[in-house]
């Protein structure tokens, strides 16, 4: 396998990750989450996708609570 294939299945692997944690976060990987987590959010500012909100916002939310609950982290506490 060349480098540039080897480079080409690790993006792939990648991108795998950051579709599966953004349908399903549990289990994933946090790095995985935080990505998913980041293209989500980025989608919501963006008026041209207006019509997927509703589900980007439903699956990063998705996405924090399951960081929440693993980290034990209390969102909206004031510590």
């Amino acid at each position: 396998m060349t480098q540039a294939e080897r480079q080409a299945a690790y993006r792939k692997r990648q991108w795998q990750a950051l579709m599966a944690a953004a349908s399903q976060p549990e289990g994933q990987p946090t790095g995985a989450i935080l990505n998913a987590l980041g293209l989500l959010l980025g989608t919501l500012d963006d008026p041209e996708k207006a019509d997927l909100h509703e589900s980007q916002r439903w699956a990063a939310g998705r996405a924090v609570r399951e960081l929440c609950e693993r980290y034990g982290l209390k969102p909206f506490s004031s510590q």
